[in-house]
C-alpha cells in the first residue's frame, strides 16, 4: 500500500514518513528531495531561477513517476504544497492512503525559523 503524508512545511512529513516506512518495512521517498536530485539543485535554487511554477512542475513529474513505480510498497512525503494543483491531488488521492499532519502555528513557527531554506516561508 502506498501512504502520502501532506501537511503544511515542518508539519513531520519527513520524520513520521521514515518512522512509518521503517514500520511498514517499505521504502520512504521524500518528493522535494527527489526533486532536488534529479535537478542537481535545492529547492530555494528552483524557485530562484525558475521561480514557484518552475518547481511545481519538477514536483507533479517527480509524483507522476512514483505512482508509475512499480513499487507499490511506500510512504511518499509531498511537499508542503503538492496538493494544491487538482492533477497532483487527482494523482495522490487515487493512489493508495493520504494522511494530513498537523500541528499549531506556534510549533511550525518554532520549527522553521529562520526559514532560509524554505522558499514559500522565507520574507526579505
Amino acid at each position: 500500500m502506498r501512504v502520502y503524508l501532506t501537511g503544511f512545511s515542518g508539519s513531520g512529513k519527513t520524520t513520521v514518513g521514515k518512522l512509518l516506512a521503517k514500520s511498514m518495512k517499505c521504502r520512504f521517498i521524500d518528493v522535494d528531495l527527489l526533486v532536488e536530485e534529479r535537478s542537481g539543485m535545492s529547492i530555494s535554487e528552483i524557485f530562484r531561477l525558475k521561480g514557484e511554477g518552475g518547481f511545481r512542475t519538477l514536483e507533479q513529474k517527480a509524483i507522476v513517476d512514483i505512482r508509475n513505480n512499480a513499487d507499490h510498497d511506500l510512504v511518499v512525503a509531498l511537499g508542503g504544497g503538492a496538493l494544491q494543483s487538482p492533477d497532483i491531488r487527482k494523482l495522490v488521492l487515487g493512489d493508495g492512503q493520504t494522511a494530513y499532519l498537523s500541528c499549531s502555528a506556534r510549533e511550525l513557527y518554532r520549527r522553521l525559523n529562520p526559514a532560509d531554506d524554505r522558499p514559500l516561508l522565507y520574507v526579505r
